[in-house]
């Protein structure tokens, strides 16, 4: 979907974008279009409404003579519209039309749960057969990148993998899954001048012993998609601690490898939090937050009397807050953890720092 969603140069039909799409793709003997899947209710969901998303925008797609709307952005901000295109594209793929651009190809396209093989074996017709072992109840395009990449390791004389995307995530996701997918893969990321190809393989067999398996916890944790960050804190100076203190990264390690967090490690969590704010001396944001407010208004008699002055952005979250936080963090990192799985159990979101409004959306805790 980052591929339709970077589109500048918008073509005048539906029918051109089909073909413009088409000839996008890498020109390989085999090719993989992952794109999202639009659930409701769920923490995806929940990110999309809250930056603004919605099927407000949505209109019927009758047809490849159907005019793109100019507004591309606004089209694509609909989930509605998005998987309208998905289909409508798979739809026209599916034509003997298109059977050209097929030859000697196969094309693996994601449609909802579904995966579908297209490829042209006389020269006239295109074929399209589901393929069930890519079939998965998994909403993200960047955790399924990783159900492919299993799926095509396991496939006969292939030696290296391509994956193109733009997107942090499916870099951390590679990084994680490299060693156990075994063949050779290539991160293709950025345009123009900054492109560049990355050896995930080599890449993740040169992480420290004592940090493998913490990047997708310290992602969650530092914030992402559907997890907040630590206001000016970025994931640098965060990252520098944990190369400092390998028990630390024990902790990270464990995130999303169980449904819930241990009280000893939301306290080493809490902890860490405090040294990420300059206070490696205590465990408790609680007293970090009131020994940094104190100092912001030192000489005043009643301290509190008047908070102006102060950027409570800059202050650590309570210790409430913190254990929220640490939740989502967890379910994230677990849905993460289970990329490779077709139809992952996962938890409810509403006991993991998430909540249903009365109209039955999913929101922040």
């Amino acid at each position: 979907m980052a591929l339709l969603q970077s589109l500048t140069n918008i073509p005048a039909t539906f029918g051109d974008l089909a073909t413009h799409l088409i000839l996008s793709l890498p020109q390989t003997q085999c090719a993989h279009f992952i794109t999202d899947t639009y659930k409701p209710n769920s923490i995806k969901g929940c990110e999309r409404e809250r930056r603004g998303s919605s099927n407000n925008n949505s209109f019927l797609l009758k047809g490849p003579a159907m005019k793109v709307p100019r507004n591309w952005k606004l089209f694509m901000s609909s989930d509605e519209n998005k998987k309208a295109l998905t289909s409508f594209l798979l739809n026209e793929f599916q034509k003997d039309s298109f059977a050209p651009r097929l030859f000697k190809r196969e094309l693996y396209f994601v449609c909802e749960d579904r995966c579908e093989l297209l490829t042209r074996d006389d020269g006239v017709f295109v074929t399209s057969r589901p393929i069930q072992d890519l079939f998965s109840s998994q909403e993200e395009a960047d955790t399924r990148i990783i159900l492919h990449c299993f799926y095509v390791s396991k496939q006969p004389f292939t030696s290296r993998t391509v994956i193109k995307s733009p997107v942090t995530d499916v870099f951390l996701l590679l990084m994680s899954f490299a060693e156990e997918i075994g063949k050779s893969i290539i991160f293709d990321t950025g345009a123009g001048n900054n492109r560049r190809l990355l050896d995930m393989s080599r890449l993740s067999s040169s992480i420290p012993e004592h940090l493998q398996n913490v990047s997708l916890g310290l992602h969650a944790f530092t914030g992402s998609d559907t997890t907040s960050c630590f206001a000016g804190k970025g994931k640098v100076r965060p990252l520098k601690f944990l190369k400092q203190d390998p028990s630390l990264s024990a902790v990270f390690a464990r995130l999303g490898t169980s449904e819930d967090v241990s009280e000893i490690d939301m306290l080493q969590l809490e902890a860490f939090v405090c040294t990420v704010y300059g206070k490696a001396s205590e465990n408790s944001v609680n007293k970090v937050r009131y020994d940094k407010i104190r100092q912001s208004f030192r000489g005043r008699q009643n301290f509190l009397s008047n908070t102006d002055g102060i950027d409570f952005t800059q202050l650590p979250p309570c210790k409430a807050v913190l254990h929220l936080h640490i939740k989502r963090a967890n379910y994230q990192t677990l849905l993460w953890r289970t990329s490779s799985f077709q139809f992952p159990d996962l938890p409810d979101p509403e006991k993991h720092g998430w909540r249903s409004t009365p109209s039955g959306r999913l929101e922040i805790q």
